[in-house]
Formats: structure tokens, C-alpha cells, sequence
């Protein structure tokens, strides 16, 4: 009868649980039949050639994210140096993100609103679209969020210090993840009067230290204006397009106003 009571007080944790470890599996046979040559061919001959030595950035086209490279590279070593491995690791990933999401949401409502977060997350995108950088990148903000609403000695510390591995796995998140970081310290200061320093020096540098680690590297080795190149990738693109900024966000804020919501919909 406890062992009953206590299914009934947990079932939505349970529900969650065995919904992302079904969707685990699922996912993980889905990718059996797909391959792409630019998706995962770029991210597996990353990996490979810093196995083998190459220097990031001087010899390996890194286009998102050092991190990403590094732990792709660490799932091949331990692993094997087979394209499937950074796949269901990019799946489990995934799936632990959105359970943190579920105990994030459960954390500030309750069981039921926290299955249903994670459902609909599930059910709007069941399957990590290859193994792409943003899905670390989503992983760790998401740690990061878990740990800013913990009521920790370290809180403070390992949501800067996630956030800042956000950036590492996809580089093009450093702008907005800084602004975002600098809005909130700023609605800290301007509401809060800096009541407790200790947060803003702990989110700083958490936030800063693997970024400063990674900056050090790229002095050391002549490659800082080579990684400034990576990151205007983006605007050749536009330009190849005719676009530029100002053009793609109009077209952002059109999508959305308009074709976006029928296609949701649909």
C-alpha cells in the first residue's frame, strides 16, 4: 500500500521518466537510417583530427564551438571512433536537458505543470536534429537555469560557469548570452542595491574563467584574429544572400506574425 501511495504522490515524475527513456530509444533507432554528410560528417572529422593532433582553428575548421569538438573528441576515445556514438550521445543529452526542465518547472509549480512542460517540448521536437552544437549549448543553459534557482553556496557560481560552456560548445551565443548576463546584474543593482556582492563576483566569474582559459589558448598560439574570422561566418552568409541584419529581422518579425502561426497549426 506505501509502495502504491508513493507511485500515486510521484506518477507524473514517473511519466516523465519513462516517456524520455522511450523517446531515447526512438530516437536513437530513427538514427540508424539518417546520415548527413555536413551535419555529422563535420562534426565526427572534428572530433578525428583533434584525436589526432591538429591544432583548433589553425588546422581543424571548428565553425560553432571548441567544446563541442572536445567532447564529441572525449565520446569517440572512450567510446569508440564510430559516427553512432556522438549521435546517441547528442540524444542523451537532449533528453537529460529536457528532465532537468521538468524538475526547473516542478521546482517553481508542482508535478503536473512539469509533465506537461516536458511533453509538449517532447511532442514539438521528439528527435535532436543531428549532432549539432546548439543541442550542448541547450544542454548547458539549461544546468545553468537549474542551478540560478537553487538556493546554493554555489548557485551563483555554476550558472555563470554553465552559461559560459554554453558559449564554449557554440561561440556565436557569446554576445547574447553576455547581454543577457549584464541586463540582469544591472536589474540586481538597480533593485536589490547590491545588498550581496558575493552573487555578482560568483555569476563574473563563473561566467568568465573557462572563457579566459579558452582566450589564453588562442593568445598562446597566435589565434585569436583567426577565431574573430569564425565568427564572421555568419555575415558571409548574408551577404552571399544579399541580406544584412536589419533585412533579417524584419523577415524574422514578418515569419512570426504571420506564416509562423498557421504553420503551427497545421
Amino acid at each position: 500500500m506505501k509502495k502504491l501511495d508513493f507511485f500515486l504522490q510521484k506518477k507524473y515524475f514517473f511519466f516523465t521518466f519513462f516517456l524520455i527513456t522511450y523517446f531515447i530509444f526512438w530516437a536513437n533507432n530513427f538514427y540508424l537510417y539518417v546520415y548527413d554528410g555536413h551535419h555529422q560528417g563535420l562534426m565526427y572529422s572534428n572530433a578525428i583530427d583533434l584525436i589526432n593532433g591538429f591544432v583548433p582553428y589553425k588546422e581543424i575548421f571548428i565553425q560553432y564551438g571548441i567544446l563541442t569538438t572536445i567532447i564529441h573528441a572525449m565520446i569517440l576515445v572512450v567510446f569508440g571512433e564510430n559516427i553512432h556514438f556522438i549521435n546517441f550521445a547528442t540524444i542523451f543529452i537532449y533528453y537529460t536537458a529536457i528532465f532537468f526542465i521538468y524538475l526547473i518547472i516542478n521546482n517553481i509549480t508542482n508535478h503536473l505543470y512539469a509533465f506537461c512542460g516536458a511533453f509538449a517540448l517532447i511532442s514539438n521536437h521528439p528527435v535532436p536534429w543531428l549532432p549539432w552544437s546548439n543541442y550542448l549549448s541547450f544542454f548547458f543553459i539549461v544546468i545553468g537555469i537549474y542551478f540560478f534557482i537553487k538556493e546554493h553556496k554555489s548557485s551563483s557560481f555554476l550558472f555563470g560557469f554553465f552559461l559560459s560552456l554554453a558559449v564554449l560548445s557554440r561561440q556565436d551565443y557569446f554576445l547574447p548570452i553576455s547581454f543577457s548576463l549584464i541586463i540582469y546584474i544591472l536589474l540586481l543593482f538597480f533593485f536589490q542595491k547590491l545588498d550581496n556582492k558575493k552573487i555578482y563576483i560568483k555569476i563574473i566569474s563563473g561566467y568568465f574563467l573557462p572563457i579566459l582559459f579558452f582566450f589564453t589558448y588562442l593568445f598562446f598560439n597566435n589565434l585569436f584574429f583567426i577565431w574573430i574570422k569564425y565568427l564572421n561566418l555568419p555575415l558571409l552568409y548574408l551577404e552571399s544572400r544579399n541580406l544584412n541584419i536589419f533585412i533579417l529581422i524584419i523577415y524574422y518579425i514578418y515569419f512570426f506574425l504571420t506564416k509562423f502561426f498557421f504553420s503551427f497549426i497545421n
